[in-house]
């Protein structure tokens, strides 16, 4: 389950960085939410939390 929302984070990013390219502050913002709470429920996945948001 880590591994799959950590690819979710890295496709948000790559989706931050195509809205950054477009000028869309509020689009790439909204996405790179999206990544760090992946990433960050992905970490507490791996360090033994029994659920996540």
């Amino acid at each position: 389950m880590t591994e799959k929302l950590l690819d979710k984070a890295d496709r948000a990013l790559a989706s931050v960085r195509l809205l950054l390219e477009a000028d869309d502050g509020d689009g790439a913002a909204n996405c790179a939410y999206y990544a760090m709470f992946d990433a960050a429920s992905a970490a507490l996945l791996w360090a033994g939390s029994t659920s996540y948001a």
